[in-house]
């Protein structure tokens, strides 16, 4: 949603600059995100990857989880979450309010790594997501859950804070996969 919010004021400036409506499809249909700011990849088996991993706030994490809803169609979702960074005194119950948005939005499965990951478990385990869809550990425990359990069609969210490191897991989803060829 918020990716179409910024494609609409782009045509509506390069309108005010005069390109033309073939012009303004053309640089849309073309525009590739900046890296780690929702990406969408595609495995070679049929995997969508969202690599959402260059910076991470409720905010931003509350309408990633949605787009994940969106995108999924009928297929199963994964929400990979790291830590967000600099929430001060209200970190550990903001962590906790993103295990709760991903249990709401019926996401299938939750891999939480980094220092808030217990947080974010709990949350999501209280508005009513089933334990055993919730995985806590470390990056490298995370990516052997990712690999035992995907299959094609399946959309995988990645996303935490810059200092999370959270594109560990997007280039070991792209090395084990592979990347589609267009």
């Amino acid at each position: 949603q918020f990716m179409v919010i910024n494609a609409l004021a782009a045509a509506a400036v390069g309108h005010l600059l005069g390109l033309s409506a073939t012009e303004i499809k053309v640089g849309l249909e073309t525009f590739e995100p900046a890296w780690g700011r929702m990406n969408i990849l595609e495995t070679a088996g049929g995997i969508h990857v969202i690599d959402d991993t260059y910076n991470a706030n409720p905010d931003s994490m509350k309408a990633a989880i949605t787009t994940l809803r969106s995108l999924r169609a009928n297929n199963q979702s994964v929400f990979v979450a790291g830590d967000m960074l600099e929430l001060g005194a209200q970190a550990e119950s903001l962590h906790r309010q993103v295990g709760a948005w991903a249990a709401t939005a019926d996401i299938n499965k939750l891999l939480v790594t980094g220092d808030y990951a217990d947080a974010v478990a709990a949350g999501a385990k209280d508005a009513g997501m089933k334990s055993e869809n919730i995985f806590t550990g470390s990056q490298e425990k995370i990516l052997n859950i990712l690999k035992g359990s995907l299959n094609p069609g399946d959309w995988v969210l990645v996303k935490g804070s810059r200092g999370a490191r959270m594109e560990t897991i997007v280039e070991g989803l792209k090395e084990w996969a592979g990347m589609k060829q267009d």
